[in-house]
């Protein structure tokens, strides 16, 4: 969680890439742009890219463009929201990993069951625990979290069923730094 808490430092631009995965296709494409403390560009698509949105928020200002249409601004404060690992997930050192021909540093837990127990929402207490048990002998889905090892900073965080880093993950995010992030109204 420190990683992510360093990704807040002011001036500190970053990207993260993210895909998501449907019925073993990418169907769901994120590109989010940050330079902290207040720019952020999100540019969303699915496995059609005429169907992209972008959204840039700047301070307390908002704008918003549809299928390539035209800039306009948007009232409602965060246009999306992005979610961070449940705080009372335990992750644990899995020490250097080996992803995509590079040395990372690698931390595992397991997906929250806080996030199961919400979904399935049964009848009955009872009913909520021979759930979680048919999932508890289901192949578990795994966090796992890759820092870059000279700066601590992540480089991935991956969702996939366990020690399966190459295989196709149910989700990824990318995360880069390059210094020309640059994040302006797109009208004034």
């Amino acid at each position: 969680m420190a990683a992510f808490k360093r990704l807040e430092t002011p001036g500190l631009a970053y990207r993260m890439e993210t895909v998501r995965v449907y019925n073993g296709e990418a169907e769901f494409h994120m590109t989010s742009e940050f330079l902290p403390p207040d720019r952020r560009r999100y540019i969303t698509y699915t496995s059609d890219p005429s169907y992209a949105s972008e959204a840039i928020e700047i301070g307390e200002r908002t704008w918003g463009r549809w299928r390539n249409g035209e800039w306009s601004e948007v009232k409602a404060k965060s246009v999306i929201v992005l979610t961070r690992d449940a705080k009372d997930e335990a992750f644990a050192c899995l020490g250097p990993v080996e992803f995509n021909g590079k040395a990372y540093v690698g931390y595992r837990a397991r997906a929250a069951e806080s996030f199961v127990r919400d979904a399935l929402r049964p009848q009955s207490e009872k009913a909520l625990q021979e759930d979680l048990a048919a999932i508890r002998h289901m192949p578990q889905p795994w966090r796992t979290v890759l820092l870059e090892p000279s700066s601590l900073l992540p480089a991935y965080r991956l969702l996939a069923q366990e020690n399966q880093f190459d295989g196709p993950n149910m989700s990824s995010e990318h995360y880069t730094y390059p210094d020309d992030i640059r994040i302006e109204p797109p009208i004034r």
